[in-house]
């Protein structure tokens, strides 16, 4: 019962909400969803160890993308660029700064890295994958770690900003990150994440097909409610949530789920394929997108975290 203890509020009361497995890469391994009772967070088990987990990052892994330039798509070079642009002015604007010292958790090939220290910032990563960190430090020159967050030994108050982007679901230990997050960061820094958020619409449209489970590389997925409870234990507060990455891909990444199971031909399942991954999919879905991106209910979402309690939103 010890390995059923909720690593965010240690109770060991959960209800079971679906059978899981590695739907991404089709690795092998039986797992299941379960909701705390307590802080509603919902876990996946059996847990596995960092040994154990690293099969189910292959260099093929969807958060390894090859740097921008590498793109042979010019339409595809630009959307990336906008996106990872679009990431920097949203950091600079809720630090209130132009330079500084950041660090990237889970940094993966480091193209965020590399936007910021291209416009001035004292850039550094950590991240496990050996693959990922070696596209970073050597296509990129990035001072990134390889390895995982508490094997590094960096100063107290040393970040003006710390960054976690589709990373912190992924922390089989989020006291732990928060503990280490809080003495590295300056006590006027800021925090940013982004996660999968469990009262988005798409998790109550998909169920257990979400992308956001993402089975089993995703060990905790919160709400908005079960994320602030969380930083108010360690002296940090929510200043703004908001809805603006990964939002066509979550849903495509969804019905990829769904057509998994579907009692079709596979030359059907291409034909669909090929319509939700088209263009006018695209625009079609842009009405829908708009109105979870204003309304936060996206399966993403970002959250801008000042490190200090005293913060209101």
């Amino acid at each position: 019962m010890d390995k059923m203890k909720c690593r965010c509020c240690d109770r060991q009361q959960h209800s079971f909400l679906y059978k899981g497995k590695d739907r991404l890469h089709g690795l092998d391994g039986q797992f299941s969803l379960f909701t705390c009772a307590n802080c509603g967070v919902v876990a996946v088990f059996p847990r596995l160890s960092s040994n154990e987990i690293e099969k189910f990052y292959p260099e093929s892994y969807i958060s390894y993308p090859l740097p921008v330039e590498d793109e042979k798509s010019r339409m595809r070079k630009l959307d990336r660029q906008f996106g990872v642009t679009k990431r920097r002015r949203k950091i600079e604007k809720h630090s209130k700064k132009r330079m500084g010292r950041i660090l990237d958790i889970g940094c993966a090939t480091g193209v965020f890295l590399n936007e910021m220290k291209s416009h001035g910032w004292d850039a550094y990563g950590v991240e496990p994958s050996s693959y990922a960190a070696g596209v970073a430090v050597e296509r990129s020159g990035l001072n990134v770690f390889n390895g995982y967050l508490d094997e590094v030994d960096f100063e107290d108050h040393f970040f003006d900003v710390i960054t976690l982007w589709d990373v912190f679901e992924h922390l089989a230990d989020p006291n732990e990150a928060l503990r280490i997050i809080k003495r590295i960061l300056k006590p006027d820094g800021s925090l940013v994440i982004t996660m999968p958020n469990t009262d988005s619409w798409e998790r109550k449209i998909f169920n257990q097909y979400w992308a956001g489970w993402d089975v089993p590389r995703h060990y905790h997925i919160f709400s908005e409610d079960a994320i602030e409870r969380l930083l108010r234990l360690h002296g940090m507060h929510i200043d703004n949530l908001i809805s603006f990455t990964g939002m066509l891909g979550a849903i495509r990444i969804s019905l990829d789920f769904w057509l998994q199971d579907r009692r079709i031909s596979e030359t059907n399942k291409r034909r669909l394929k090929k319509i939700y991954y088209s263009p006018v999919f695209r625009l079609l879905l842009y009405p829908y997108m708009l109105a979870s991106n204003l309304s936060s209910r996206s399966t993403s979402m970002t959250i801008f975290v000042s490190n200090d309690s005293s913060s209101r939103r």
